[in-house]
């Protein structure tokens, strides 16, 4: 009996440890903003924080595609050593991390910015001559030829095509040249228009890929990127009515990139889980609706209530409201939960992170309304002139 139970002993050690063994990493994820968010040219090395999720031990902080001494601290949290020479020049330098095998992943990109800080913010504006961008809805910054310049991908219409992106490469002067990589048609669909754009590493190659949703069709396209700046057509997948946004996330930790598709018609998330090479299982519908029934406009990922798994945060404009939808860390998300989004007028509000948003007017009331949310939930604080909404969310 005694040698017996030494067996299930020795047995049930040995299967927890392969068990242990055979967990993958997951795609890490960064917050914005970096700590610190920037530094002046020429100043001396230092800690950089970065703030996200899906981190490991053994997690490495990339400046620019090259490794930097990296500590980790927690599943959310790694510093690293920015060296003096990293910062001598001003620049624009981007930031991820990568995460070992197995499930060998990169994080999205956060940028830095090395430069002097200034009293005022001073906009110049340069107009693109490039005739195939007129229309565009959309627009993706990222280095897509791994040059370290800054790249844009952008929706156009191609005459006699129809729907394309366009990726304007950057020369680091803030001039750029265009590749033009066509979608497959749309048929006869009235309305077929490109809606949004995501980067990600969709088949583990190295290489930027992109994911766009095209309402009138109810698809969303995988375009495999081949590190030089060109697109190929890998899949295409129908997604529910009238897809208004894309994001991107390791939703169930397998360190496999997957896709979240905001449907405004359908008023749900799908979920489209990635296998690794560029291709995705079918979508699977949660529900994301306003308090009045009306739907999803924007889609974002973040990991809202600090348990290390990524949850989605959905915009619905036409009921003032917010959406959190936690995620379960397997792909599956907990049924949504609404935050209404009141106009606070006065100054900022507690500002430990940043939601972006654009506002417009109703065409029949003149009432403005919240179009866009980014990421995040609390209190916004807006005034008559008000372009971007700042809110503060705490786990």
């Amino acid at each position: 009996m005694k040698s017996r139970r030494n067996y299930l002993a020795a047995s049930f050690f040995l299967l927890v440890t392969a068990t242990a063994h055979a967990q993958t990493n997951p795609v890490p994820f960064v917050n914005q903003p970096l700590v610190p968010a920037a530094a002046v040219p020429g100043g001396p090395a230092f800690t950089l924080t970065v703030n996200g999720t899906g981190f490991v031990p053994g997690s490495v902080v990339n400046w620019d595609g090259s490794a930097r001494a990296t500590n980790f601290v927690s599943v959310g949290k790694l510093t690293a050593t920015i060296l003096a020479s990293d910062i001598a020049t001003a620049a624009t330098a981007s930031v991820t991390v990568f995460n070992p095998a197995p499930g060998v992943g990169t994080s999205n990109v956060a940028f830095f910015q090395v430069t002097n800080s200034t009293p005022s913010v001073s906009l110049m504006r340069f107009d693109s001559s490039l005739p195939t961008t007129a229309g565009a809805s959309s627009v993706v910054a990222d280095d897509f030829n791994k040059d370290s310049h800054i790249d844009l991908a952008v929706p156009i219409v191609l005459a006699g095509i129809g729907n394309a992106i366009a990726i304007l490469l950057g020369h680091g002067d803030g001039t750029f040249s265009e590749h033009d990589s066509s979608l497959p048609p749309c048929g006869t669909v009235s309305g077929c228009g490109i809606t949004s754009l995501a980067a990600g590493d969709f088949n583990g190659d190295g290489n930027l890929d992109l994911a766009v949703t095209q309402a009138g069709d109810n698809t969303v396209t995988v375009l495999l990127g081949t590190g030089s700046g060109d697109f190929r057509v890998a899949a295409q997948y129908v997604v529910g009515n009238d897809p208004v946004s894309v994001a991107v996330g390791d939703f169930n930790g397998d360190g496999k990139l997957d896709l979240a598709v905001a449907t405004a018609v359908s008023g749900a998330v799908d979920i489209l889980l990635g296998n690794g090479d560029g291709t995705f299982q079918p979508p699977v519908g949660y529900g994301a609706r306003g308090p009045f029934g009306a739907g999803p406009f924007d889609v974002a990922v973040g990991d809202f209530n600090a348990d290390g798994k990524l949850d989605l945060v959905v915009a619905i404009p036409a009921d003032s409201t917010v959406s959190i939808l936690l995620g379960n860390g397997d792909g599956t998300f907990q049924p949504e939960v609404f935050y209404p989004t009141p106009w606070v007028p006065g100054p900022s509000v507690w500002l430990t992170s940043t939601v972006m948003a654009n506002w417009t007017s109703s065409p029949s009331t003149g009432t403005q309304f919240p179009f866009c949310w980014a990421t995040g939930m609390g209190r916004s604080s807006l005034t008559s002139n008000t372009r971007l909404a700042l809110v503060h969310f705490r786990p």
